[in-house]
């Protein structure tokens, strides 16, 4: 095994490049694509300028639930600043939360709250206007709930009276405890909960599974490229077989890709706050070994480079439509549930370890190794 791995060191030497290059390929290329798709998202955010006219409590949640807000980009300015850049088109609306807004809504008003102005290029004024109401209303609720809270209390005779601020913060605690934005719908006669925490488009262990994918069919392309007549029969006279030769280099560039493969990990970690358990590293350990032994055995049927990466980009296509890790398939699993023991991803993205694809990775794997004869593509 050291001397199969000293020549495996010649050759990435004269290789280096390419070799470094694919083993980095997953991780930075889903690295750049989540990042630059978290710009282009912050960019179509609908710019809305916030006039403060009193700092409190109330009106500083008010702000935090705009900002939260997927579509909007709340931009604190002075009412003139405001209005000036809502001529210069560059504000879609503004709104101004008057003075007294947090005493008005203790008192149960909701009259005169909140000015908003817009222009005749105001596009998503009356959604914005919409999402605004329903935060000033999810305030007067909680105040109300409050109110009623403290005259219970006074009405038995209650010593310890709960202050505003705190009944207000202990119902937001509620509401987060009892999960109160899971949205229950239908959807193509199929019953389904979504929450909104959820709610995501790219990944980075999805776009992640699939450029390993890729990655790794251009890695193995050496499989293919020392299986040729001018090299197996020097393994005649040698100590060992070629095929024993190949699969100790297999067992090498497994270990290399998943070397590489718990880096990724700390690199979505740090970037993208993804988790580190052992849970984790199993399902990356045994998705490798999933990946190597399919790619493997596929390697060994091609001579042609041609056929062979076009294969494999052909794969990749395929697996990147039905797998589900860029473009939803619930509805089609709903109706075929077979198609998610068939999936290749499924297990990974699901954090499992064991799925058909790697035995019948091993199992080809075997066979390969006893089997008598060549195959050429």
């Amino acid at each position: 095994m050291k001397i199969i791995f000293q020549t495996r060191l010649i050759l990435w030497k004269k290789h280096w490049i390419s070799l470094l290059f694919w083993l980095l390929f997953p991780a930075l290329v889903t690295w750049a694509l989540i990042v630059q798709f978290a710009t282009i998202q912050a960019d179509t955010k609908v710019p809305v300028g916030i006039v403060l006219e009193e700092e409190t409590l109330l009106v500083q949640d008010l702000y935090d639930s705009l900002k939260d807000t997927p579509h909007i980009r709340p931009v604190i300015l002075s009412e003139r600043e405001a209005l000036n850049q809502l001529e210069k088109h560059e504000l879609d609306s503004v709104f101004i939360i008057r003075k007294n807004y947090e005493e008005k809504i203790q008192k149960g008003s909701r009259n005169q709250l909140i000015n908003s102005y817009q222009s005749d290029l105001s596009f998503a004024y009356t959604p914005l206007r919409e999402t605004v109401i329903s935060y000033v209303q999810q305030d007067y609720s909680r105040a109300k709930a409050a109110e009623v809270v403290q005259s219970i209390g006074t009405e038995y005779g209650v010593t310890e009276v709960w202050p505003w601020h705190e009944l207000i913060e202990r119902s937001k605690e509620i509401e987060q405890e009892q999960k109160l934005l899971e949205v229950d719908f239908t959807f193509a006669q199929t019953d389904m909960q979504v929450e909104a925490e959820d709610i995501g488009i790219f990944k980075p262990w999805n776009v992640w599974a699939l450029l390993s994918l890729l990655a790794t069919f251009m890695l193995f392309d050496w499989v293919m490229k020392e299986n040729r007549p001018t090299i197996t029969p020097r393994f005649v006279f040698g100590k060992i077989s070629f095929k024993m030769y190949v699969l100790k280099n297999a067992f090498i560039y497994t270990g290399l890709l998943f070397i590489f493969d718990l880096l990724t990990m700390f690199l979505f970690n740090y970037y993208f706050n993804e988790r580190i358990s052992l849970s984790l590293i199993a399902s990356l350990f045994f998705y490798r070994l999933m990946l190597n032994s399919c790619v493997f055995v596929f390697s060994t049927f091609f001579r042609s480079t041609y056929l062979y990466y076009t294969s494999s980009f052909a794969i990749v296509l395929f697996v990147a439509l039905v797998s589900g890790a860029l473009i939803p398939i619930d509805g089609i699993i709903a109706k075929f549930s077979f198609i998610q023991y068939l999936n290749p991803l499924g297990t990974f993205l699901a954090g499992g370890y064991i799925n058909i694809w790697l035995i019948i990775g091993m199992v080809l794997i075997v066979w390969w190794y006893r089997r008598k004869g060549e195959i050429d593509a």
